[in-house]
């Protein structure tokens, strides 16, 4: 009886000792072969590995990472090479590119920490006090010269605070909160947000610690969107 491989999908494949039963086969390619149902296209590989037991009648699976998995895959493909079908390598990919260095921003944990104190641990503008989706916002980012001083920050969940980074909202000096138009001009959408259009800050008890009005009046300034 002769033996073959055949070859279903690139991560595995089988071989199986059922190969007189044309019928079987026939329906087996048909389901899960690159080949189709045409079984003349299939070719055999008379080589059968030391560890394939002969009395087998479901096949046996082989890793393609493992040494005889490869060497016999490796066989399948210089066989069909000539047919021009395409192949899928086997090998597992990376899904993490090259490392790369990145700089740390320095003192933004001890300002997250401050920041979350100075208001209590509640959102300035909803009042939500489930911590991880609290935010310490600068009001001028770092990247613009802000401090991670807590008269810089501005605790808030973190839709708003990504809204407030896009200067979809603002805090003006008069602790008042402003939903930008262009938010609803953007998304056809913001229903949530504007109904807290002017809503007054929850302000830390310590007045040295509140936003700083030359910050607010920057930000709404330079980066809200009227």
């Amino acid at each position: 009886m002769m033996k073959s491989t055949w070859v279903p999908i690139p991560s595995f494949f089988v071989i199986s000792t059922d190969f007189l039963n044309w019928s079987s086969v026939r329906s087996f390619f048909s389901k899960s072969s690159p080949f189709g149902s045409d079984v003349s296209r299939l070719y055999a590989i008379h080589t059968v590995p030391a560890d394939f037991n002969l009395n087998s009648v479901q096949g046996k699976k082989y890793d393609t990472g493992a040494t005889i998995g490869k060497e016999i895959w490796e066989s399948v493909l210089q066989r069909i090479s000539h047919l021009g079908i395409p192949t899928i390598s086997p090998e597992p990919q990376s899904v993490y590119g090259d490392p790369i260095l990145v700089k740390q921003r320095l003192g933004q944990g001890t300002f997250r920490h401050s920041v979350l104190d100075n208001y209590q641990r509640r959102c300035a503008i909803t009042q939500e006090k489930i911590v991880p989706v609290l935010e310490a916002a600068h009001i001028k980012p770092v990247s613009k010269g802000g401090l991670h001083a807590v008269d810089n920050g501005i605790l808030l969940k973190s839709d708003l605070h990504t809204l407030y980074d896009q200067g979809y909202v603002t805090v003006t000096p008069d602790y008042k909160l402003h939903v930008s138009k262009r938010l609803k001009d953007d998304f056809n959408n913001g229903k949530y947000y504007y109904q807290f259009d002017k809503t007054e800050l929850w302000l830390p008890i310590n007045a040295a610690e509140r936003p700083n009005r030359q910050f607010l009046e920057w930000h709404a300034d330079t980066l809200f969107q009227k």
